[in-house]
């Protein structure tokens, strides 16, 4: 395998200098307090992402003190001490006390776990308050393990540190870095300890040390992993465990979609890097490349994201986008408008329909949309356009009767039963793939389906579950101005939102005999996890090339 290591002493400098703005002391997400207790750890795992950050400080106990009293006070519940190694902060066992004393139920631990092999400190940990560990296990044997953390006899510690939290009764989950060297042993690290919950493997990012020293040696394409991936799944359903791989394709959860974790958990991860490295910010600022674009992105499992931040802005650059997508509720949206329409199809996205007009008019844009996308209709009229896209069902009788008089489609998409709503649908149906997911989700395939009988196209699916399709069929098509910072700029957080709303699609293995297969983008992720890929049916043969 050519090597993909991206040995940037540059890249590595910038990450040392940005430390001090970018590491936090406690991100607040879903309802939990995370503190990051050090900058030092134990072990010197030989991909470690945060290998630039390690310098050996602590974060001092009254400044985490202060962060869960007001993530409390908030009525987070949970608190997750991690680091570098958070068991090696002098007040470590302070930290849990204080956590569960001042009203925290849970208390989780992102550790190596080797400090727990000491009887006396698990002891003191779980009388303390400590309830769940996540324990990092990079191997089924200490050869594995040992080698990837650099440290002789960590292996031994670890095992032994979780056999001490199981039986002292607290929860312990695994956790292991897929790399070139374990991947076929993620199975065997299922069952490596009895008593604990299962495992959570996370494929290696090309970061930290993994970027700059061991990217070639560790680094593994996705596909490589495939069949190891599946014998860890029906590994764990054997052993009654969960088995949770992450930063892996969706179609790597075919069979088990519920188990997918959606990329919209990669989000602050995308932000992260964002802050920490610019990677995506110089290109997207047209400042040069993605730092590590190339040599690293057979192996990179944010290569779709990647890929496709570059399609955007060269076709951004190249005006070749088909459709202009604007909110018109949003000011720095509907402020780009103007400089960005060149005459293209608009897509505007509004909350009441019936503004449409006016604020067309307030950007001098004398111009019939394509789609008014809306929550409600308003008291006034319904817009001149080519088809509405009406969220609000209450407003569908209302919307039917303006349809007989203007001739407007209508696109309900969420909330009503799928006869009462495609009964007034005139023009086609959209499926909706990410703001709207859970709503219409809970419908299954019936909207699309009754549709494609009634003889409407379907917008947003496959063509096996949607044979007929209005253009702009794909969404790399669209040119939504969220992803846009300036005419010529890109907004990252922004972009990222539309990726993961839009362009994060898979396929099955079987779509490889499909006819269509070229240029089908695949099934949205969100979809897949409520229907399976199994829903997708290919058609045909491919066509010759």
């Amino acid at each position: 395998m050519p090597s993909p290591s991206c040995n940037r002493p540059d890249l590595r400098l910038r990450l040392v200098e940005n430390k001090a703005e970018t590491l936090s002391i406690a991100i607040r997400r879903r309802g939990e307090v995370f503190l990051k207790m050090s900058r030092a750890s134990n072990n010197r795992c030989r991909f470690c992402n945060d290998a630039a950050f390690q310098d050996g400080t602590f974060w001092p106990f009254d400044a985490m003190a202060a962060m869960i009293d007001e993530g409390l006070a908030r009525g987070v519940r949970r608190v997750f001490l991690s680091g570098g190694e958070p068991t090696i902060h002098p007040d470590f066992l302070k930290v849990v006390a204080y956590a569960r004393r001042r009203g925290a139920e849970h208390v989780t631990c992102i550790t190596n776990g080797r400090l727990f092999a000491y009887p006396e400190l698990c002891d003191k940990a779980v009388r303390l308050g400590l309830t769940e560990a996540f324990v990092a296990v990079l191997g089924s044997d200490a050869a594995t393990h040992d080698d990837l953390t650099a440290v002789a006899g960590s292996f031994a510690q670890t095992t032994e540190g979780v056999r001490n939290l199981v039986a002292r009764g607290v929860r312990v989950h695994l956790s292991t870095v897929v790399n070139r060297k374990n991947l076929h042993q993620l199975g065997d690290i299922l069952a490596l300890v009895p008593g604990v919950t299962g495992l959570t493997a996370v494929r290696i990012a090309p970061a930290g040390r993994a970027l700059w020293e061991t990217l070639d040696e560790l680094g593994f394409e996705a596909e490589e992993a495939r069949p190891h991936v599946e014998r860890a799944f029906r590994r764990a359903a054997e052993l009654g465990l969960d088995f949770v791989p992450k930063l892996f394709p969706a179609s790597f959860h075919e069979g088990r979609e519920a188990s997918y974790t959606h990329h919209e958990e990669y989000l602050p991860e995308i932000k992260d890097t964002e802050l920490r490295t610019g990677l995506f910010g110089t290109y997207a600022r047209g400042e040069g490349d993605v730092a590590c674009r190339g040599a690293t992105c057979r192996v990179c499992f944010r290569r779709p994201y990647c890929d496709a931040l570059y399609a955007f802005r060269e076709a951004l650059l190249a005006h070749g986008h088909a459709v202009v997508r604007c909110d018109l509720d949003d000011p720095r949206q509907r402020a780009l408008l103007p400089a960005l329409h060149r005459q293209r199809r608009l897509w505007l996205r509004v909350r009441r329909a019936d503004a449409v007009e006016s604020r067309l008019a307030e950007l001098g844009l004398a111009v019939e949309p394509w789609i008014v996308e809306a929550d409600e209709l308003g008291a006034g009229d319904a817009p001149a356009c080519e088809h509405l896209l009406l969220y609000a069902d209450a407003a569908v009788g209302r919307a039917e009767r303006l349809l007989r008089a203007r001739r407007v489609g209508l696109v309900p998409v969420a909330g009503a039963e799928p006869d009462a709503a495609l009964a007034a649908a005139a023009s086609f149906v959209s499926v909706a793939t990410h703001e709207r997911y859970r709503d219409e989700l809970a419908r299954g395939l019936a909207a699309p389906r009754a549709a494609t009988d009634r003889g409407l196209p379907v917008f947003g699916l496959p063509p096996c579950l949607a044979p007929r399709s209005i253009a702009p069929a794909e969404a790399d098509d669209v040119l939504d101005l969220v992803a846009v910072a300036t005419p010529t700029t890109l907004d990252v957080v922004g972009f990222t939102h539309f990726f993961l709303a839009h362009l994060d699609r898979d396929k099955s293995a079987r779509c490889a005999s499909c006819s269509e297969v070229e240029s089908c983008a695949g099934l949205h992720v969100n979809h897949a996890r409520r229907w399976g890929f199994g829903v997708l049916a290919p058609l045909g043969e491919p066509a010759e090339r």
